[in-house]
């Protein structure tokens, strides 16, 4: 077997070179913060909606209530059933919600503490 060889290759200037690179680990850090706001503010959103919708079911058994109560009229406002179908598959499962809202802070706080670690070494390097 034959051994592997090894090349080195000469950095004209390693100190920029490295700060380059740490400062494109910190834009990225960034990018990946901003990207996890937005996944909260989704679920927020989703969560929010949630809400809503059981306001509207309330909403409508006390309207079907106050309907019944009332003397009965020939009008009628019929839905279709293609709607309903469609609004049962839109609805977000509590299980994943509730586990994608635990993985968030974890996840949050590794990449702060990575961006703390990258911007120490630039201020390390001048």
């Amino acid at each position: 077997m034959r051994e592997k060889e090894v090349f080195y290759v000469e950095i004209p200037n390693p100190v920029d070179c490295r700060r380059s690179v740490l400062e494109a680990s910190r834009d990225l850090l960034r990018g990946l913060q901003k990207y996890e706001d937005l996944k909260k503010i989704r679920f927020q959103k989703l969560r929010e909606m949630s809400v809503l919708k059981n306001i509207i079911k309330e909403i409508n058994t006390l309207l079907n209530q106050a309907r019944n109560s009332l003397p009965s009229v020939t009008v009628r406002m019929p839905e279709p059933a293609k709607q309903k179908e469609a609004k049962k598959a839109q609805r977000p499962k509590k299980k994943a919600i509730e586990e994608e809202e635990a993985k968030k802070p974890r996840e949050v706080a590794e990449l702060e503490k990575q961006l703390k670690d990258i911007e120490g070494k630039l201020t390390g390097l001048g």
